[in-house]
C-alpha cells in the first residue's frame, strides 16, 4: 500500500515543505518552514513508511545533521488521492494522469487549451479548494460505501458493502467520527424490526472531496486543480461529451 495515501495533517505539512523545496533539507530547515519545532516523531514515521529518506549526513562541529528528501512526488500523491476518493466510473482519472505527464514534459500550454475547451463548451467553472477534514483509511472505506449508493444507508447496509469483518458497533464509532467532521449526515430514520434505525448520507460528494485532496497534495502553482474541478463538475451534470473532446485535445499533445 502507498503509505502517502493516508498522511495526517502534520505529515502532509512536512511533505509539502519538502516538495516545494528545490533541494534536500536539514531537520532544522524543515521545522522552520513547517512552523513546527516538534517534528522528530513525524519525520521518523514518514521515513519508516518510505515517504522520505536521508540522502546524506553532514557533520557540523560535533553534531551530525540528517538531510532529507521526498521519495515520492507531489504529482503522484495528488493523483493517487484523486483516484482513491473519486468513485465514478469514467476516464477522468486517466485523463488527469496524462495531463500531469504532459505538464512534466514541459508543455504547460495544455492548461490554456483545456481552459479554452471548457469555455467553448459553455461549461461552468469551479474553484478547487483543499478539504477541511481528513479521512483515515477506515473512514475512507465508509465514505466510499456511501458515495457509491444512490440512497441513504444504515450501519448494516454499510457493513455489507465494505470488505471488512466489522461489527455494527465499529461502524457506528466511525460514523460518529465522520459526523463530527461534518462528512456524514443523518438522512432519515427507518423501522428495523421493533426499533427505528438511522440512515446516513454523505455531506460532501466524492467529486468535491477527491478534487479537494488533489488540491491539498498538488504543490505546483498552476490552474490544474481548478480545471480538474470544472471537468469533474460538468461531467457529473451529464456533459459526457466533454470527456471525448478532452481526450482529442490531449492526443494533439502526444
Amino acid at each position: 500500500m502507498n503509505k502517502a495515501l493516508y498522511l495526517n495533517e502534520k505529515e502532509l505539512n512536512i511533505m509539502k515543505v519538502l516538495w516545494s523545496a528545490d533541494r534536500p533539507m536539514a531537520v532544522a530547515d524543515i521545522a522552520r518552514m513547517a512552523h513546527d519545532e516538534n517534528i522528530a516523531n513525524t519525520l521518523k514515521a514518514l521515513e519508516t513508511a518510505g515517504n522520505i529518506k536521508v540522502v546524506r549526513r553532514d557533520r557540523i562541529g560535533g553534531t551530525i545533521r540528517r538531510i532529507f528528501c521526498p521519495v515520492i512526488s507531489s504529482d503522484k500523491c495528488a493523483l493517487d488521492q484523486f483516484r482513491l476518493y473519486y468513485v465514478r466510473q469514467n476516464s477522468i482519472p486517466a485523463i488527469l494522469s496524462e495531463v500531469i505527464g504532459i505538464i512534466e514534459e514541459g508543455k504547460p500550454d495544455i492548461l490554456f487549451r483545456l481552459k479554452e475547451l471548457l469555455r467553448s463548451s459553455k461549461c461552468s467553472t469551479r474553484e478547487a479548494k483543499g478539504n477541511s477534514f481528513y479521512l483515515n483509511e477506515k473512514e475512507g472505506k465508509i465514505m466510499k460505501a456511501l458515495w457509491s449508493s444512490y440512497e441513504p444507508l444504515s450501519a448494516s447496509d454499510i457493513a455489507r458493502r465494505i470488505d471488512e469483518d466489522w461489527a455494527e458497533s465499529t461502524i457506528y464509532r466511525f460514523i460518529k467520527s465522520l459526523m463530527a467532521k461534518k462528512a456524514v449526515n443523518i438522512a432519515d430514520y427507518t423501522q428495523m424490526g421493533k426499533v427505528y434505525g438511522r440512515l446516513f448520507s454523505p455531506a460532501v460528494s466524492s467529486e468535491e472531496y477527491s478534487v479537494g485532496q488533489f488540491s491539498l497534495y498538488y504543490v505546483k502553482e498552476n490552474e490544474l486543480p481548478h480545471i480538474l474541478y470544472s471537468l469533474v463538475d460538468n461531467v457529473s451534470k451529464g456533459k459526457f461529451q466533454l470527456l471525448d473532446k478532452t481526450r482529442e485535445l490531449i492526443e494533439g499533445f502526444s
